[in-house]
């Protein structure tokens, strides 16, 4: 009778795990995507500060206009730093082989899922920095363009 009952149990635990292990997977797939945008999002914000860059630098000598170039230049590294490549990290699949292969299914797929768990944190942490980044840089850009207009519109001295 208790072989009955523990047979349950590690089915019920299996099913458990299983599911846990799908909604890191799908954690996974939108930590991805979302790195994704970031990438697009620095692109933009790079091609968008070196026009704002070039433009500025229409014949007027101002310290006005050298902190405007000067914002939307930190605004182009801004977005260059977020497009350089990370490899993120992945499961060591020979380590894990190793490590689960003696395991019970559902502790096998429990260990592979608390070994993605611990990379999807570290790319959690990641992508909020990265985004961190790019709204700094965001940010960076639209002082320089609100400098800019105000000294066009000669609200700021040249």
């Amino acid at each position: 009778m208790s072989s009955a009952r523990e047979g349950r149990e590690v089915s019920r635990r299996r099913t458990l795990v299983e599911a846990l292990d799908r909604e890191v997977d799908l954690r996974r797939t939108f930590v991805a995507a979302h790195s994704e945008a970031l990438t697009t999002k620095a692109s933009i914000l790079v091609a968008s500060a070196s026009l704002v860059t070039a433009l500025q630098d229409l014949d007027v000598h101002s310290t006005w206009i050298g902190v405007a170039i000067a914002a939307s230049a930190l605004a182009a590294v801004l977005g260059i730093v977020v497009l350089i490549p990370r490899v993120g990290d992945e499961v060591n699949i020979a380590d894990t082989e190793e490590n689960l292969w003696n395991e019970s299914d559902a502790e096998a797929i429990r260990g592979l899922m608390i070994a993605k768990r611990a990379i999807l944190e570290r790319d959690q942490t990641a992508l909020w920095w990265r985004a961190a980044v790019i709204a700094a840089g965001f940010a960076a850009l639209a002082l320089s363009l609100v400098i800019a207009a105000l000294v066009f519109l000669q609200v700021l001295p040249k």
